[in-house]
């Protein structure tokens, strides 16, 4: 019995402890002392992810691609995948363009197919002239108030460095 006890326990000790079939997503982690464990989600409509909490939200940016100078907004979460519905009325973002701060305020989008309105809804959208000539920003959420936090000027890189 305590041969058994044994060879259980060592079997334990071998695995790291979680489920490595990551359903559809990427996680780049090793398991040695003091080391990131660090992951990334691929943006369901091919834009830029910025992560608000631990892996609880997940804002993608994409410019519109009938408008350029439109930027859409959805409010993502991977575990388990859906949607988030946020009940913000706008979402401010500061990009910094040719060293200038430019505002972009993103306000909810109401679709039926989806269950958004304008009190709550998991899709933004914003429009800038400015826009249509950025490729890529630097930019800030000012405020983003989710289920399980609030967080406050969360930086990001919107499209490649030039």
């Amino acid at each position: 019995m305590k041969s058994i006890f044994v060879t259980l326990l060592g079997a334990l000790a071998i695995g790291c402890g979680h489920d490595h079939s990551h359903h559809g997503h990427d996680h780049d982690h090793s398991h040695g002392e003091g080391e990131i464990h660090a992951h990334s989600h691929e943006a369901p409509n091919g834009g830029t992810m910025v992560e608000f909490g631990k892996d609880v939200v997940h804002l993608e940016f994409k410019r519109d691609d009938a408008n350029a100078s439109r930027m859409n907004l959805w409010a993502h979460q991977f575990h388990p995948p859906k949607a988030v519905k946020l009940t913000m009325q706008e979402i401010r973002v500061i990009a910094k363009v040719d060293g200038e701060e430019k505002a972009l305020v993103f306000k909810p989008v109401a679709n039926p197919t989806l269950g958004n309105t304008a009190e709550q809804s998991s899709e933004y959208a914003a429009e800038a002239d400015w826009l249509a000539e950025a490729a890529s920003f630097e930019a800030r959420v000012e405020k983003l108030d989710y289920t399980g936090g609030v967080s406050h000027n969360k930086t990001f890189q919107f499209g490649k460095k030039e």
